[in-house]
């Protein structure tokens, strides 16, 4: 059954399918998104931006073992801009590139592209986007303005 979290249906979908996926590794997934259909940018591009940020997130907390593994999606429009935010737990060690500001993958040089690529996309059409930890928690964070 498919459930309706936003009116994008680019994105809805990928929301479904980490549902499902989140549910197999174990981990909680709230999802609270108010998400239009008609974005400023290509909303195909948005929904693998979004696919990108969840499979890392769904990634790092289905590693955990004996902690709470969480992943909270919040997307919001605020002032005609649209505020996402993905947070979830994570194991091990986590550190944040200085130049970039992503974080430094401990799994080698053929990994961090879907990081990138988000990175890529919001220079690409202007958004904010950062990644912050706090207490455990990973943030990644994309500001998008000139949302109706």
């Amino acid at each position: 059954k498919v459930h309706i979290y936003c009116e994008n249906a680019h994105v809805n979908s990928i929301l479904n399918c980490f549902v499902a996926r989140a549910q197999t590794a174990g981990v909680s997934l709230k999802i609270k998104t108010d998400i239009p259909q008609n974005l400023p940018v290509d909303s195909m591009e948005f929904a693998v931006v979004m696919a990108n940020l969840l499979e890392n997130a769904v990634n790092a907390a289905g590693e955990i073992e004996s902690q709470e593994k969480y992943i909270d999606v919040y997307a919001h429009r605020v002032n005609h801009q649209l505020i996402v935010d993905i947070t979830n737990t994570y194991c091990g060690n986590l550190l944040l590139n200085e130049s970039t500001g992503l974080p430094v993958s401990e799994k080698g040089e053929h990994h961090g592209f879907g990081m990138r690529s988000v990175s890529a996309f919001a220079t690409k059409y202007n958004l904010i986007f950062d990644c912050a930890i706090e207490d455990r928690v990973f943030h990644a964070r994309l500001l998008m303005a000139d949302v109706d």
